[in-house]
């Protein structure tokens, strides 16, 4: 079994592994970090320490980017490799396992950084790799718009 935090922005649902989530927060103000990529549109205060905000619509097909003093209800903090992302998301729903049979290769979603698919709340929802997300923001390979 694997327990995965699922997360919805517009009406896209994906899976997040339970492990490197450290936090579920209400909205949250960010700033805008001038000439930074669209991935990473600014930071906000967390734990007394500015934190890259991570728009997840970067990596999905569809959804309305962060705008700068437009605030999505909920936050997940996650944290992997020594570092830490805040991401907005509208919806979280409590912790859940799943089967490992369950999780299938991605196929009916498309998402960056994809680990897999599984089936929940009647669609398919991408499993995001955070350890895989985290390691290419940390070599500069992401966006660099």
């Amino acid at each position: 079994m694997r327990s995965f935090v699922p997360t919805k922005i517009g009406d896209i649902w994906m899976l997040l592994d339970a492990l490197p989530v450290q936090e579920v927060l209400g909205a949250r103000p960010w700033v805008p970090v001038p000439h930074s990529s669209s991935q990473i549109p600014g930071v906000l205060a967390w734990r007394g320490r500015a934190i890259a905000v991570f728009d997840l619509c970067t990596l999905l097909e569809g959804g309305s980017p962060l705008q700068p003093g437009v605030l999505r209800p909920r936050t997940v903090i996650v944290e992997s490799r020594a570092c830490a992302l805040a991401m907005p998301v509208d919806m979280v729903h409590e912790v859940g396992e799943v089967d490992h049979a369950q999780i299938r290769p991605s196929h009916g979603t498309k998402m960056r950084h994809s680990s897999g698919e599984v089936e929940i709340f009647g669609s398919l929802a991408p499993i995001l790799d955070v350890d895989q997300l985290i390691a290419e923001i940390l070599t500069g390979a992401g966006d660099a718009s």
